[in-house]
């Protein structure tokens, strides 16, 4: 199996983590044969991108089967689907590209009717999350027997599942990991917390830039807002750094107004820290039996309430229960779906 990417396998978000362990799930199975790494500007690529890709897959051997990841599969549209004929198309799916935040309607609708193109090519499909599959069922009519779910995994050297916790500090420190793009909420969270300003804590928002334009106001918000001493922007930082940062935080928070399934709470929940999230698409799957508190996606009042009781000491005292699959786990459901869908 030959596999493409939309960048780098080191790139700094979720979905790579997941890319790059079930690369190494195939290697460890002897099942991959090449990867093919086409960077651009997702989802809307550049014409020569467009032409990389048509080049490189068009080098494939007949009868060769290719895994790609969801971010490329229906911006290539055009390029897979001449080859579709001749290649094994599979796709994986972290979350169908139009339930991003802030779409234009026509963009929404566009990307709507490309990913159902695209998803009809496919021989086979692998969801994140039973709430992506779920949705790939509704809005693409993919059948049972093309899909499966292989959730993400934790563990492995420097995660978050092998950091011990501090003690509580005086100011708490709030942690949120996730890209910052309008989806993952972070103005959401800024509001809450200037409701908050007479209570201590500081925030560190862990991340790579993903929207230029929502980041410059994401920074203009923290200062209109009052809150620019007590807001750290950290950007993207590797991975023995973020152990750190789980380390040293008190509380994990995730706001978003959408997520395929959120690999930055399995390591939050694996670290002990307490979880404040929005209940937006696989979250609450994600953090089923953790100790959690789902607010409403958008309610800034809400996330502000949650906030506030754990800051003061009144929340609830949550156990988690039951504890999320390792990689090398997730890797084997991943081969193990792959051969159950066709792929050998």
């Amino acid at each position: 199996m030959y596999v493409l990417l939309p960048g780098p396998p080191e790139t700094p978000t979720g979905g790579f983590v997941y890319d790059r362990h079930m690369l190494t799930a195939l290697r460890r199975a002897n099942l991959l044969d090449g990867v093919i790494v086409v960077p651009g500007s997702w989802p809307q690529p550049a014409p020569a991108t467009l032409a990389s890709a048509e080049r490189r897959i068009a080098a494939l051997p007949d009868g060769a089967a290719l895994l790609v990841d969801g971010l490329a599969f229906s911006p290539l549209l055009e390029v897979f689907a001449p080859a579709a004929g001749r290649l094994a198309l599979y796709v994986l799916v972290h979350h169908p590209l139009a339930d991003e935040t802030g779409l234009a309607p026509d963009v929404r609708e566009r990307l709507l009717a490309r990913e159902g193109d695209a998803l009809a090519l496919a021989r086979g499909v692998i969801a994140t999350s039973a709430t992506t599959a779920r949705r790939l069922v509704e809005a693409f009519a993919v059948s049972g027997e093309r899909l499966r779910v292989v959730r993400p995994g934790i563990g492995g050297r420097g995660v978050a599942c092998r950091i011990r916790r501090r003690k509580l500090r005086c100011a708490p420190a709030l942690l949120c990991v996730a890209i910052l793009t309008a989806r993952k909420g972070q103005d959401v969270l800024l509001r809450a917390l200037a409701r908050l300003r007479r209570q201590r804590w500081r925030l560190r928002l862990v991340g790579p830039v993903r929207d230029r334009v929502f980041a410059r106001r994401l920074r203009r918000l923290t200062l209109g807002l009052g809150l620019g001493g007590r807001i750290d922007f950290v950007g993207a930082v590797p991975q023995p750094r973020l152990a750190q940062e789980y380390r040293a935080a008190d509380l994990f928070v995730l706001p978003s107004r959408h997520e395929g399934f959120g690999i930055a709470l399995l390591e939050a929940r694996a670290a002990g820290l307490p979880v404040v999230a929005s209940d937006a698409g696989a979250i609450p799957e994600a953090l089923a039996g953790a100790r959690a508190c789902l607010v409403a996606s958008g309610d800034a009042a809400a996330l502000a309430q949650a906030l506030r009781a754990h800051l003061g000491g009144r929340a609830p005292a949550l156990r988690s229960t039951g504890k999320a699959h390792t990689w090398e786990a997730a890797g084997r459901a991943f081969v193990a779906a792959l051969a159950a869908l066709g792929a050998r």
